[in-house]
């Protein structure tokens, strides 16, 4: 196909990418940036007196055109970050609640839109969606989307902790709209009834709940239930760690994950009850309606996540062509659908979710055809049916696996016998689940399709375990910097050219990019043996978390961690360790909750009780203060540094505190109140001792090597 037919056929092409490129700048450029937005609409409409004077007018009409989308992002990118500035003062607030609270471990947690109450706004009322935490003792379990909700709280942005190579967990939540938090105790929260407004997710909410309760009447129960309930209506809080994490080594969590994989199956099976004909008419235009409503419903039933409307936008495209018999191009439709997500939520490009569903449907469209012609004459039919199943998961790995590597430093090996058997199964799942709905009323059916489905449903969650359980079933702590992704996309590209374009010209550049990717490993922003080594507390309160890194050894160092290798605080530092090339194998664990002494040569660990600690490490000192001996602290050795941690539990500082000042570093652990921090900060200030205060993020501190001394 010539490069020129492509783009006519493709005209969303001409829109999304220029609109794309404005949303990434409207974030990279600070507010001054709104001069280049000028200058952009500038060229745009200054460029339309000249249009017909111009001789080559489709150039000049891709001019204008990239120049009005490309302002077009960066104005709506920048639009939708601007926010109303809330009182980071403890004030009242009034709203209404996004969605049913979910219960946590210690509080539940609740969605929902606020605007202080007057007299603290003294401007014009602007609603902020927050995300707040109330206690367990509240009445506002079982409430629904659009009841209204009063709260006395301080309300605080939310940031990221500082961790080295952490989640970045406030630009997740922003993507999501949110930018507050606060936490709301027992006697400071009214929750009322329903204010009349948003009906559709009240509405929504309502329904998966009546589905979660027929499907328990109908003995679904466990963990099929919570299985069947993130692939019905994307819940998936029912689901256990372990089996979510059975479905991730196997490489079966996008099963889980409403999106566009569950939409297309719905869409198929749809085709299947309703084939396509070109006559008559009526039949055509029935089928439409009766398609989209279920697509549709099938979006609202989930709550209308981001991931299942540009699916369902997508496949409605489809249908909409089909059905007025026009070919429509797949590309197009992807990118249409992709545009108008965007224009609706710019930053939806900076979620995960976002970047596999399209980059998995486009490498479906590109390569999934090519690689089913290998064996183009496949007679038995189940055989071609396996087939086109096994090229539909290897051409969907191969646009997302560096956006796996990069995200998650993992790979699952059995990926193709997992969808081998969960893709028919979500099918045959799906497709029951839509029948029992329509058939709920009726007296037998649905307590069969109950018995069909717990059964398959127990099928799919042996088969994943199984598959788990395999020898070398996931490749871990695999290192990927984003330079890494940036080459592996760019060899990509120079594949999907060389395929296209046919020319032997450019298989050199092809092997310069495999070249490239050898050399990947050197590319470690850390060296494998780094010339120094590091002292880390990390910003985790209220756990305590120390690593020792010398070289390729590491020390992990833990309070209140019962398993490490299981708790989510740790879990969110191993992107660091795996960057940093770390061998888990060398990670030693220390309990604070015992005494215990451990020499490793010229290297000492002494860590007493659970009030306080004490710990050697080559000329490094670090000494946690307790109530008991915060008049005295270990003279430094040799006019070394000691560092001293002090935390909520260590009181207030004594005057007589110290003698030797000068070689004492302070470190504020966080939890302590405004007024304890603030006492420790003005007692170093007034001692010239120099502080740091581990809310702002992990302290580091870097030493020499020990290993390299004699």
């Amino acid at each position: 196909m010539r490069k020129s037919s492509f783009v006519q056929q493709v005209p969303f092409l001409q829109i999304t990418i220029p609109y794309v490129i404005g949303v990434l700048l409207g974030q990279a450029l600070p507010k001054s940036g709104y001069a280049l937005i000028l200058l952009a609409w500038g060229i745009a409409l200054g460029s339309v007196p000249i249009f017909f004077h111009f001789t080559d007018r489709f150039a000049l009409r891709g001019i204008v055109a990239f120049a009005a989308f490309l302002a077009a992002g960066c104005s709506l990118s920048q639009l939708q970050t601007s926010h109303a500035i809330l009182n980071h003062e403890e004030c009242t607030y009034t709203g209404i609640l996004l969605s049913s609270p979910i219960k946590k471990s210690a509080s539940f947690q609740a969605d929902c839109k606020v605007t202080p109450l007057y007299p603290y706004l003294t401007h014009k009322k602007l609603w902020e969606k927050t995300r707040i935490y109330v206690d367990t003792h509240c009445s506002i379990q079982g409430k629904l989307p659009g009841d209204s909700i009063t709260f006395t709280t301080q309300l605080k942005a939310i940031q990221n902790r500082g961790n080295p190579n952490e989640f970045n967990y406030a630009g997740y939540m922003l993507a999501h709209g949110f930018r507050y938090t606060g936490y709301v105790k027992q006697d400071q929260l009214w929750v009322g009834n329903n204010s009349g407004t948003f009906k559709l997710l009240r509405w929504a909410d309502q329904c998966r709940s009546w589905l979660l309760t027929q499907f328990r009447l109908r003995g679904i129960q466990g963990q099929e239930l919570a299985v069947l309930a993130a692939l019905t209506t994307g819940d998936r809080i029912l689901m256990s760690d372990e089996l979510k994490f059975n479905y991730s080594t196997a490489g079966g969590m996008h099963i889980l994950a409403v999106s566009g994989l569950h939409v297309g199956i719905l869409y198929l099976f749809l085709n299947w009850l309703f084939p396509f004909r070109i006559h008559p008419s009526g039949y055509r235009f029935a089928r439409f309606a009766t398609i989209t409503a279920c697509l549709w419903f099938y979006a609202f039933l989930t709550g209308l996540s981001p991931s299942v409307l540009r699916a369902t936008f997508m496949f409605s495209f489809f249908v909409i062509g089909s059905s007025c018999l026009r070919k429509t191009s797949s590309y197009n439709n992807l990118l249409a659908s992709a545009f108008i997500i965007l224009v609706i939520n710019p930053l939806e490009i900076y979620k995960v979710g976002f970047q596999f569903s399209y980059l998995a449907v486009l490498g479906i469209l590109f390569f999934q055809p090519r690689i089913e012609s290998i064996f183009p004459k496949i007679q038995h039919k189940p055989v071609q049916w396996l087939w086109q199943l096994v090229t539909v998961s290897i051409a969907a790995q191969l646009f997302t696996f560096p956006l796996a590597l990069y995200y998650f430093h993992q790979y699952p090996v059995y990926f193709l016998l997992t969808n081998i058997v969960l893709i028919p199964a979500v099918w045959l799942i799906l497709a029951g689940s839509l029948l029992f709905t329509l058939c709920s009323p009726l007296p037998l059916l649905p307590d069969f399709l109950g018995v069909l489905l717990q059964g398959l449903l127990k099928c799919n969650n042996i088969w994943v375990t199984f598959i788990s359980s395999l020898p070398a079933s996931c490749i871990n702590s695999i290192p990927f910097s984003p330079y890494a992704l940036a080459l592996t996309f760019l060899a990509l590209a120079f594949v999907v050219v060389l395929i296209t374009q046919s020319k032997t010209k450019l298989l050199p550049q092809l092997l310069m990019a495999t070249g490239i990717l050898i050399q990947l490993p050197n590319l470690n922003p850390y060296p494998k043996y780094a010339s120094y080594g590091e002292l880390i507390l990390y910003n985790t309160y209220p756990e305590l978390i120390i690593s020792i890194i010398d070289q390729r050894k590491h020390y992990l160092i833990t309070r209140n961690i019962i398993d490490p290798a299981t708790h989510k605080k740790v879990l969110q530092l191993q992107n660091f360790w795996i960057e940093r090339g770390i061998l888990k194998n060398t990670c030693r664990l220390a309990d604070f909750n015992r005494y215990s002494c451990c020499h490793d040569g010229n290297k000492l660990f002494l860590l007493q009780d659970s009030q306080s600690f004490h710990l050697e490490y080559g000329s490094l000192t670090l000494h946690r203060l307790r109530k008991t001996d915060r008049n005295q602290v270990p003279t430094p050795n040799n006019g070394s540094t000691t560092y001293l941690l002090v935390d909520r539990e260590s009181g207030y500082p004594a005057n007589s505190l110290l003698t030797d000042r000068n070689h004492l570093v302070l470190l504020i652990h966080g939890g302590m109140s405004r007024k304890q921090e603030t006492a420790w900060i003005d007692f170093a200030q007034t001692h010239k001792m120099s502080w740091y205060t581990l809310s702002r993020g992990a302290c580091r501190i870097r030493f020499q090597n020990t290993l390299n001394q004699s």
